[in-house]
C-alpha cells in the first residue's frame, strides 16, 4: 500500500497537512468511525483533494471549501477530524452543517482560546 502515488502527490499532501494544522482556530474531534454516508456527503458539498493512505490512519482525506480545511485520519473503529480555516465565519457555518452529518456533536473540541465557535 503506498502511502501516495508519486512524490508531488506526497509533498503537496504534507504541505496542505502543515496549512490545515497551523491555523486558528483549529477544531479537533476523535469520533466514531468515518461511515460511507459521511464520507459521501462531504464529497459531494467540499472539494477533495490528495487522498493518502497508510501512516497515521488507515485512510487519510482531505476536503476544502471557501477557505475552510476538513482533514480526516480514518482507521477501524475511529476517525479524527481536524478543521480549521482563516475565516471565523466560514468555520462557523461549516462547524455547525458538519455537526449534522457525524457525530461531532458530542466529540469536538479545540485547545485553542479563540476557538469559540463550537455549536
Amino acid at each position: 500500500m503506498a502511502y501516495a502515488p508519486d512524490a508531488a502527490h506526497f509533498i503537496a499532501a504534507r504541505r496542505w497537512d502543515v496549512d490545515c494544522l497551523s491555523r486558528t482556530p483549529l477544531l479537533q474531534a476523535q469520533a466514531a468511525e468515518l461511515t460511507a454516508e459521511t464520507l459521501g456527503y462531504l464529497r459531494a458539498h467540499l472539494t477533495e483533494l490528495l487522498p493518502t493512505r497508510g501512516f497515521p490512519g488507515r485512510d487519510q482525506f482531505r476536503f476544502e471549501r471557501r477557505g475552510v480545511k476538513v482533514m480526516l485520519w480514518s482507521g477501524p473503529g475511529q476517525c479524527d477530524w481536524w478543521i480549521s480555516s482563516t475565516d471565523p465565519h466560514e468555520l462557523s457555518e461549516a462547524t455547525a452543517e458538519l455537526t449534522d452529518i457525524a457525530d461531532l456533536r458530542g466529540s469536538l473540541w479545540s485547545a485553542d482560546p479563540t476557538a469559540d465557535l463550537l455549536p
